[in-house]
């Protein structure tokens, strides 16, 4: 199974960064078995010195891999997050308007302290950056992303905000600077981040829904006075548009009239000369 990455003291490794062969002293990230660094001209990656098989080395290596660039940067890019009423009229009519950002697009946070798999409560996170009193839990979503029962855990709980990143997709020849790009500056257009909770967002959406009900009234006999003004709108052009056929039928009614007139004179004028 070949791999882009190795470990090297503990470190990861690309196959550019080693030498050839077994000479890389290289092991395999998910079993630990040595590799052989291969320098082809096309393609570089390391494989099992004994040929066989570590089918869970790649997605073993991401999800380290990843872990590793947000300890070392004690960056994220977080991802944006709004929120909006709860209610089907809100979000049917006033969605846009009532839109309230609680993470803005592009908002770096930097951790003043990180942690790799520290447990809190019933739950391991990947990742932990502490800011402040507060913590942030990440998860790497590689092969397993959060289940319905952790969520649980994590809103009822725990309480604490946890974003998941998801790399099931990643192409395999993703390098550390590539994880960097989505992780910290959102420069890739793969892989993504996702909220799996806000602490203390039903407080804020608890607010925004008492605000929407209160405005309620308001808005619906706002809305009925626009449907109201477009329905007259609406029956001005009608009636315009009926009066304006009526007025060419009776011009064509009167064209028609002075022609047969004209037809009769014309007759009874010829009608004259015996």
């Amino acid at each position: 199974m070949k791999n882009p990455y190795g470990l090297k003291n503990g470190q990861f490794v690309e196959v550019d960064e080693v030498e050839r062969g077994l000479a890389c002293g290289c092991i395999c990230p998910g079993c630990g078995n040595r590799l052989e660094a291969h320098k082809g001209e096309q393609r570089q990656y390391f494989q099992h010195d004994d040929g066989g098989e570590c089918s869970h080395a790649y997605q073993t290596a991401l999800h380290m891999l990843a872990k590793e660039v947000l300890l070392e940067e004690k960056r994220l890019l977080l991802p944006p997050l709004s929120i909006y009423p709860s209610s089907s009229l809100g979000k049917l009519f006033w969605r846009k308007r009532f839109e309230r950002p609680i993470v803005k697009r592009n908002t770096i946070v930097v951790a003043d302290d990180v942690r790799l798999e520290k447990k809190l409560g019933d739950i391991i996170p990947d990742v932990v950056f502490y800011v402040g009193n507060r913590a942030l839990m990440i998860e790497i979503y590689v092969t397993h992303k959060i289940d319905d029962e952790k969520q649980n855990k994590i809103k009822q709980q725990l309480d604490i905000s946890t974003i998941e990143f998801d790399l099931s997709q990643i192409d395999r020849t993703i390098t550390k600077d590539d994880l960097r790009k989505i992780l910290i500056t959102g420069e890739s257009q793969v892989g993504h981040g996702l909220w799996i909770h806000y602490r203390g967002i039903t407080t804020v959406q608890a607010a925004l829904d008492t605000e929407f009900k209160a405005q309620l009234p308001r808005l619906q006999a706002e809305e009925d006075r626009r449907a109201a003004a477009k329905r007259q709108a609406w029956q001005k052009k009608l009636d315009i548009e009926a009066h304006e056929r009526q007025k060419k039928l009776d011009i064509e009614a009167h064209e028609k009239w002075e022609e047969q007139k004209r037809l009769d004179d014309e007759r009874q004028r010829k009608e004259g000369l015996f």
